[in-house]
């Protein structure tokens, strides 16, 4: 397997690599790592619960956000905007000197989203849809646009235009929650979804399949 066969093996890789293509960023791969040749222009600094940084690549801003365990790496070019999430716990190790970013992957190969989880990931696309929230689907993430309300690391609570989506997490339940109007609207224990806020979306994340 070549280098290049080897590092698009893993979904969140390939999704990665296509933005980088894409945003027509400079990149090399080095084993299980994509380094970037970016200067920092921005420290990490703690804007509670997001941690924020910044790089710059000739006229091209990188910005990772991390939130918790999770992080999302966004790519500001002068004519667009593209957003990438990365990694899981354990998963994705980001490192940064004054001359480069480099993002290191672990535990590549995955086996397939077992059944119980394609019917969990249906089980909230037809909620918010029966419910008529907009929203994509990417693998295993499902990307809610919206206003963040409120978000601490039980409850994230966003709003897309009349209505609040509110994603709780508990000892005993996660809960997604749907409010429009006077109707409330609840969809209970979830087993494998979590989630964090990267502006401007909620992401669930099916997390538990491989």
């Amino acid at each position: 397997m070549s280098q290049t066969e080897k590092i698009t093996v893993d979904q969140e890789r390939k999704t990665l690599i296509n933005t980088l293509n894409n945003a027509g960023i400079d990149y090399t791969i080095e084993e299980d790592a994509i380094m970037i040749n970016a200067i920092p222009k921005r420290e990490p600094s703690m804007y509670h619960p997001i941690t924020i940084s910044e790089f710059q690549q000739k006229d091209t801003t990188i910005r990772i956000e991390k939130l918790f365990s999770y992080s999302t790496l966004t790519i500001k070019t002068p004519d667009k905007e593209y957003r990438v999430p990365l990694g899981r716990e354990g998963h994705v190790l980001i490192l940064y000197t004054n001359t480069y970013l480099k993002i290191i992957f672990y535990n590549l190969e995955r086996p397939p989203m077992p059944e119980f989880q394609k019917q969990e990931i249906e089980k909230v696309t037809r909620f918010l849809s029966e419910g008529g929230v907009k929203f994509e689907v990417t693998d295993y993430r499902i990307w809610i646009e919206g206003t963040p309300m409120y978000v601490d690391s039980y409850r994230i609570i966003i709003r897309q235009g009349d209505d609040d989506i509110e994603f709780r997490r508990y000892t005993a339940d996660t809960t997604l929650v749907h409010r429009k109007g006077n109707i409330n609207r609840h969809l209970c224990y979830l087993r494998t979804v979590t989630a964090h806020y990267a502006y401007p979306y909620l992401i669930l994340t099916l997390y538990n399949f491989y």
